[in-house]
Order: structure tokens, then sequence, then C-alpha cells
């Protein structure tokens, strides 16, 4: 995108020749890397790093391998896994979102009795609060029929660790910070804080996004003056993580984060003038749902016809929820009835709940981002001509004044 609105500038488009040098050059390396695994035996202690049906993942030195078991084991378990690692010939879409090239078929597995539990037994039971916790706090709960109903709700990405729980928490220990006349310069140690809570969790791409964009604005603010863009921010950010990890431009949610952040700078500086915050706000938040919406009707065949109207209606009563979650986990009566009344809510929107089947597409989602980039770039020319077109205007009133 930043290529697109770029495209006239010779200095950008030297910048994307030499990335997508490095791109290709990385990926050679990855491959050889891939093909030097092929055939080998490993054997050791491995954390399983995701759950799917009939199979999980583990990393060795780096590279997700698929282990194909009908076992069922849990996430962060450790396990004694003994095989053979081989190459995956035929790539599907499902291997190359979660970057798996490598799989072992029948291998042997122990169960070591080690398991880490990153939130401790607070949120370990089987109420609805702990649903709620698991998702607020973790972004998973084994709460299938409420994991389903929020999808179909379309607000699935409200529970989903993200750049909008980390802008909350951001928000309010910054107000916190900045009211507290002693802890006015210690602000620094708010990214602290984020930066322990996103080890627990494991660094998630889109909140490990969120935590580096908040601290580069910050310093941005502090020691260059405003001098870079946050759009510039962002796309140094995703270039990085780019550049560490290529297979993350197959990440749903890699693509997804930065794609609807990216949405959402681009419209906020379109619609800069407009002074009625409601209105700018709701035109923001419709432009970030037709591009997520895009995104996801790519791999996803049913949407919600409300889906938008949802979206408003849950993000105020969410953000309140998720503050509950993390400041009142402790506690047993308030917190269950809470999250009873939650729970109620969304079960009976769901059931006046429109979903319409559509055929997979990629074509939205290019032509959606495709005239975004192009209303941003007309909207910041504009603006340049319009300065130009006066300065002109200026310079011939003036040289008539002095033939005068």
């Amino acid at each position: 995108m930043l290529i697109l609105i770029n495209i006239f500038n010779y200095k950008c488009l030297i910048i994307g020749l030499n990335l997508g040098i490095i791109f290709i050059i990385s990926n050679l390396v990855f491959l050889s890397f891939i093909n030097n695994l092929n055939n080998q035996s490993i054997s050791g202690n491995f954390k399983v790093i995701k759950t799917f049906n009939s199979s999980f993942l583990i990393n060795y030195n780096g590279a997700n391998i698929l282990i194909y078991s009908k076992q069922k084991y849990e996430l962060n378990e450790y396990l004694k896994i003994t095989g053979t690692v081989h190459k995956i010939n035929e790539l599907s879409s499902f291997n190359i979102t979660n970057a798996t090239y490598l799989y072992i078929n029948k291998p042997q597995i122990e169960r070591t009795g080690t398991k880490i539990d990153q939130l401790g037994k607070i949120i370990d039971s089987n109420n609805i609060s702990s649903y709620f916790l698991n998702l607020f706090l973790y972004g998973k709960s084994k709460n299938a029929e409420l994991n389903e109903t929020i999808r179909e709700l379309n607000i699935a990405h409200f529970f989903t660790i993200s750049g909008f729980h980390f802008g909350i928490i951001y928000l309010i220990l910054n107000k916190l910070f900045s009211k507290i006349r002693i802890l006015s310069n210690f602000k620094f140690s708010i990214f602290f804080a984020l930066f322990i809570y996103l080890l627990i969790l494991g660094f998630p791409i889109s909140a490990f996004r969120a935590f580096l964009f908040l601290l580069l604005i910050e310093i941005n603010k502090k020691f260059f003056k405003d001098k870079y863009e946050n759009l510039t921010i962002l796309s140094a950010i995703a270039i990085i993580f780019i550049l560490f990890n290529t297979n993350l431009l197959f990440n749903y949610s890699f693509v997804m984060s930065f794609t609807i952040t990216f949405v959402i700078l681009m419209v906020n500086k379109i619609f800069k003038n407009i002074k009625h915050y409601w209105l700018k706000t709701i035109l923001i938040t419709l432009c970030a749902y037709i591009s997520s919406l895009s995104i996801t009707i790519t791999f996803n065949e049913k949407i919600s016809v409300f889906g938008y109207i949802y979206q408003l209606f849950f993000m105020p009563i969410l953000t309140v929820s998720y503050l509950i979650s993390l400041f009142f986990f402790w506690t047993k009566y308030f917190i269950n009835y809470y999250f009873l009344v939650i729970q109620k809510i969304i079960f009976s929107l769901n059931k006046i709940n429109v979903l319409i089947k559509i055929k997979k597409t990629y074509i939205f989602a290019f032509l959606i981002h495709m005239f975004l980039c192009i209303g941003y770039n007309l909207s910041i020319n504009l603006v340049t001509l319009k300065k130009f077109i006066l300065i002109r205007l200026f310079l011939i009133s003036y040289k008539i004044h002095l033939l005068k």
C-alpha cells in the first residue's frame, strides 16, 4: 500500500525494490533450511504451540512442524516427541497460513506431565465467567457454542487479544500517569507493563504490532518532534515483521491487523476536516468494517447482515467488559453475574441474526483497498494542488499590482 500511495516517489520505489530483493533472498534461505530438515529424525521435549482437530503444531529450531495425532493435547503442554520430519510437497492454504512446511506422521508421543498455564488457576474452571475471562485475557475459550456465536455476530475480534485491547490499557494508564504528578515522568514504565502482558500472552502478532506502534509513536513524539507520520511508522513495523518472517504475508492475523490499522489511519486523514466527532467515528468504523469484511470473505462463506450494527452496539459494552476482566477477575459473584448478563445479550441477539452465504473471493479485498489508496492519494494531492493554486494566484495578483 505504501508503494501505491507513493507511486511517483522514486525514493520509495528504490526502497521497495531493495526490500523485494531482500524478500527473495530471505525466502531462498528459508527454503534451504526447510530442505535440510527433510528426512531428519528428531527427539526431545516440545511445547504445543497450536492445536487443530486432528493435529497440532510444535516448533523446532524456528520451523513449525505439524504433528498428526488422533489424541487431543492442550495448548502449551509439553510432550516428548520422537519421529522423522518430512517436507509437505503439496501445500494447501492451511499450510501457508500457519507457516507449516514440515510434518511428522505417526510419531512416538509421551506426556511429560508439564503444562504451562500462563494465566494460572484463576480462570481454570467451567463456569460462565471463566469462559469470558479466557476470551478477554487470553483470546481463547473452551466454550465452542460461545465461540461460534461471537463469530456469527462478527464481534470475535473484540475478544481476540489485539491492538484494540492494548490501546485501551495504554489510554487508561497514560491518563492515570498524566493526572498524578509523581508518575508523569515515568510514562515509559507503561510500556514495561504492556511488555510483561505481551510476554504472558506469548507475543500474538496483533498485540505485538500494537505494542511496537504505541512505543514508536511515543518515541517519535518525545525525541523526533512528530517528524514521522503514523502511517510511516506502521509501514516500517510491517516491513520489519516481514523481513524477520516472510511467511507472515500469508498469515491472516498479520494481514488483518496491519491492513485494518492502515485503513483507519488513512481514512482518519481523509476525513480530518470533518468537525463532528460522531460522524467521523461512524465513517472510520464503517471503512474499517468494510476492509475487514473484504478480507474475511476470502476464507469465510457466511457473513452477518447486521454485522456492522452489532459492532457499533458491542464496542462500548465489550470495552467495559474487558476492563472489568482486568480489574475484577479475582471476584466471584459479581463477575459471574455480570458475564451471565453479557452472555444473555449475545445469545439473544444471535436469535435475530441473519446470515447469508457468499462465494469466497479475493477481488473484493483488492478493489476495496485499491479505492481507499486512490482516495487517500487524491485527498493528499488535492491539498497540495490547492496550496499550489493559491500561491500561483497570489504571485499573479502581485505581478499585476506591480504593473499598475
